[in-house]
């Protein structure tokens, strides 16, 4: 709902008006094909599966709390607090340990760093229920926010490269 409302806000960016890139009406609620022409089809995949991904992360709401139950029917927040621990290392290990030495395939494929991320994220979080053993659920936590960190990096590195005028909206 939050999206929604944002994507069809005019909201000035830098006082550029979002609303015409080259004589082009973008932002019009009932004309978004200008739009998606300019943004072009590899920033539309990326927000198609960011969207997929979105929709997906939401099962952890549902997905952990029951995981945390099984486990520990007395204490389910312990074992949430323990998998987003585990998921909080792996974002600062991508973000830190391993976004430097994909530096400059990031620049230059932000995209495939994109995908990959997002792909070992989803399969780290689906090893969180497959695994038996804390010693799996944590690594496979780990893993998946190791994928969040790096897919959200290169993500956000994508949209900055998108032109000034489009990139408010896409954001």
């Amino acid at each position: 709902l939050s999206a929604t409302v944002l994507f069809f806000l005019s909201l000035p960016f830098r006082e550029i008006n979002l609303t015409q890139v080259e004589g082009k009406l973008l932002l019009n609620k009932t004309a978004l094909i200008p739009f998606f022409r300019a943004v072009g089809f590899p920033i539309l995949l990326l927000l198609f599966i960011r969207a997929l991904d979105a929709f997906g992360s939401g099962t952890h709401h549902v997905g952990l709390p029951i995981l945390g139950s099984t486990i520990d029917p007395y204490d389910p927040a312990k074992i949430m607090g323990l998998i987003w621990g585990a998921w909080g290392v792996g974002m600062f290990l991508g973000s830190f340990a391993i976004r430097p030495f994909l530096f400059f395939q990031i620049d230059r494929r932000p995209a495939v760093i994109f995908l990959a991320f997002t792909a070992l994220m989803s399969a780290g979080f689906i090893g969180i229920f497959w695994a038996s053993g804390w010693f799996w659920i944590l690594l496979c936590a780990c893993v998946a926010g190791l994928g969040d960190g790096m897919s959200e990096i290169a993500f956000r590195q994508t949209l900055q490269k998108v032109d000034d005028s489009l990139r408010g909206g896409l954001f």
